[in-house]
């Protein structure tokens, strides 16, 4: 390596710093998620570490990469865009890496939780409230389990202890997807004009959420 590379190396290095250890969410160019990964900071760069399964196509060795996180430093999101390619080791070295624009018509990872709530259709003449678990949750929406009957399309309005925790509750939010599950529901649901500071809570939430599972993993 000549000194004008080992010198732009180390000042990449420092600069990626901030996000050594970070979980980030690594797309494709349409915005599809190839796997969820954990940032390692060298002197050299960033490398991407698996958490999941990698979905890539056979062949592509070197992708063109949005990278999605959270700084818990700042209290914000992270939009990076980069270059990854695979190692031999399993790992994807990231390069070439810079701050990218807000990504749109994203789903993010969803991250299990499994608490109880409630749900309360938003059609006129109808206040009945029907109890519900929400399965999981992303930034984007969330999918529950009821043994109440809804259509597509149909708003409710979600609460729970736990997203009273987040102070997000009540969200709104529209169903997208039904399939029934033995004697109940389970529907894919996407949150309604939902604002960016109550996205940026739900982030945080959630990445607490993965930092515990984390360490009791570890603990195990």
């Amino acid at each position: 390596m000549g000194i004008f590379s080992f010198l732009k190396a180390n000042r990449d290095g420092a600069a990626l710093n901030r996000y050594e250890g970070m979980r980030l969410e690594v797309l494709d160019r349409s915005e599809k998620l190839m796997f969820v990964a954990y940032a390692i900071i060298t002197p050299a760069g960033m490398a991407l570490r698996p958490l999941t399964n990698v979905n890539v196509e056979r062949g592509e060795k070197r992708v063109r990469a949005l990278l999605l996180g959270y700084d818990d430093e700042t209290d914000k999101p992270v939009y990076l865009e980069c270059i990854i390619t695979e190692r031999k080791d399993g790992a994807w070295d990231a390069d070439d890496v810079k701050l990218a624009d807000r990504p749109t018509g994203r789903r993010y990872h969803r991250q299990d939780i499994r608490v109880a709530g409630e749900v309360m259709p938003m059609r006129q003449n109808d206040i009945k409230r029907e109890r519900c678990s929400i399965i999981n949750a992303s930034a984007n929406g969330v999918c529950i389990r009821s043994d109440a009957v809804f259509r597509l399309g149909d708003r409710l309005l979600l609460t729970s202890s736990l997203l009273k925790e987040w102070a997000v509750s009540p969200l709104m939010i529209t169903v997208r997807r039904c399939t029934k599950k033995g004697g109940s529901f389970e529907y894919g649901c996407e949150f309604v004009e939902l604002t960016e500071e109550t996205e940026k809570l739900i982030l945080k939430a959630l990445r607490e959420i993965e930092v515990r599972r984390r360490w009791y993993e570890d603990e195990e």
